[in-house]
């Protein structure tokens, strides 16, 4: 929690992330899940016990988790693209068509979403305080009618950053930045919430300048552990009015 209302003043704006922190995709809870829905819908059809086991092979066999801002889960499109090759390579897939792979990045924005039960009535409070709303997403440009549809009351067009789009992925500073500026305001007057401790919340603060970064983690609680200054786990996007 913020410690002084002069902290909270400071506070003009609220940046969310996409995927599983305003929604989730229908009936996935796993990476792996994910994986066999958007290779399903690409014509591609595996074993989810094949898939899981393409990808600790893939994990045993590479240097991705050593990475500190990006723990094993791929940011950018061809950062995405190369790790469906890869899992694809282990699965004795062995077509290299780039526009294949470009239509697998594309298809996760066609899954079926719902929002989860808080987002809304946290928009809504937050709208009526005032406080500017937007959105950055490491995504498919596919995604901008899917979010309009759900939350366009809330957020405008112009507020939402789509990292296909823009060409620009968390956490580089340049993306938190240029979100800052849609909506006019200074990045050191901005929240940032995510799913995802260091791309998002850490990401936000540390790369982006945000006043702070908050980390939502819907998991049953956890050991405590130090964050670094200005970021804050939070369970519910509800507590996200705590901070604002």
């Amino acid at each position: 929690m913020l410690n002084t209302t002069e902290k909270k003043r400071k506070v003009a704006a609220v940046l969310f992330d996409w995927d599983l922190t305003l929604a989730h995709v229908i009936g996935i809870k796993t990476y792996s899940e994910r994986l066999k829905a958007i290779f399903h819908h690409g014509g591609l059809d595996f074993p989810l016990a094949d898939i899981e086991e393409a990808m600790r092979d893939h994990q045993i066999n590479t240097a991705v988790l050593k990475l500190p801002l990006l723990p094993g889960v791929p940011q950018t499109q061809k950062e995405i693209t190369d790790y469906y090759r890869e899992i694809l390579w282990r699965l004795g897939y062995t077509n290299d068509d780039d526009a294949f792979f470009d239509r697998l990045y594309d298809i996760f924005a066609e899954l079926p979403l719902a929002l989860y039960e808080d987002t809304l009535p946290t928009l809504e409070q937050l709208q009526r305080q005032g406080v500017k709303i937007g959105i950055i997403t490491n995504h498919s440009s596919l995604i901008r009618p899917v979010i309009e549809e759900a939350v366009g009351r809330y957020i405008p067009t112009n507020y939402v950053l789509i990292s296909q789009d823009a060409q620009l992925y968390k956490p580089s500073p340049v993306v938190f930045q240029a979100a800052a500026s849609q909506l006019n305001v200074l990045p050191s007057n901005c929240v940032y919430v995510g799913d995802n401790l260091y791309v998002d919340a850490i990401g936000a603060v540390e790369q982006g300048g945000y006043a702070l970064g908050l980390w939502i983690d819907r998991e049953p609680p956890r050991k405590k552990k130090p964050f670094p200054e200005n970021v804050h786990r939070i369970t519910t996007l509800s507590q996200t009015l705590d901070f604002v």
